[in-house]
């Protein structure tokens, strides 16, 4: 998709995200690869999707993490998960209550480390030279979990599209975009678009390690290289004109 290109950006300041990393590293946490694992892999993200697969989840024969909100979903549904935390913003401390295990960026509010004192964290380093993700939660697993020793990773809820709500518990605010793919339109953010474009990529690089239990703008992708920003939205377009101007 090249007629447009998005680009992630961090949601907070450098000078944050340092001060963030010197909390975080000042607690004396175990970080990812310390002890290394041998089972496969669940990320469970928000996409609708995770709703028609409650039972693949809870039955999953490995470990499970689920980011932000899909934690919540999880544990209203007795699903055994771990809280996956990537987002340096103070919001992901209202999601993460109840984890008794987290994976969590260094770059994590140190609200969310507060609030989580009881539970069992592991800490990932990010930043030059490690690992460098700042589009979504779930495009920064893959590399975590090679890093951690995961054998394979499955997708929930990744779709990375929607036809109405863009979560399977609320509605993501962003402006829409859409895009065409396998003879199909998907309306989706800017921030899944980036999401996309990775996932794709891994999946099609790597298809016996990573699993996509996911439909979506992500299935269409992995399978048609050949996609395209179709329309955006009103406002979208405005910027996109003024800096072109």
């Amino acid at each position: 998709m090249e007629n447009v290109r998005f680009v992630a950006l961090n949601p907070i300041s450098k000078k944050r995200l340092d001060q963030h990393r010197k909390h975080s590293h000042g607690l004396g946490l175990l970080e990812i690869g310390a002890k290394p694992v041998t089972t496969k892999l669940a990320i469970v993200a928000g996409g609708p999707s995770i709703n028609d697969n409650v039972e693949k989840i809870k039955n999953f024969e490995g470990e499970v993490w689920a980011i932000n909100e899909a934690f919540q979903w999880c544990l209203e549904r007795n699903i055994s998960a771990t809280f996956y935390g990537f987002d340096p913003r103070k919001r992901i401390v209202k999601t993460c209550y109840g984890a008794k295990k987290a994976i969590l960026a260094d770059t994590v509010h140190p609200s969310v480390f507060k609030a989580l004192s009881e539970a069992d964290i592991e800490l990932a380093r990010t930043g030059k030279g490690e690992i460098e993700g700042w589009s979504t939660a779930a495009s920064t697993a893959p590399e975590i979990a090679i890093k951690r020793g995961h054998t394979g990773i499955t997708f929930f809820g990744c779709e990375s599209s929607f036809e109405t709500k863009s979560h399977a518990f609320g509605n993501n605010k962003q402006d829409r975009v859409w895009v065409e793919c396998g003879g199909k339109e998907y309306m989706t953010t800017p921030q899944l678009v980036t999401q996309v474009e990775l996932l794709s990529l891994l999946a099609r690089s790597a298809p016996d390690f990573i699993k996509i239990e996911s439909g979506g703008l992500l299935a269409a992708m992995i399978k048609n290289t050949d996609c395209r920003l179709t329309h955006v939205s009103k406002r979208i377009d405005e910027r996109l004109k003024k800096d072109a101007a």
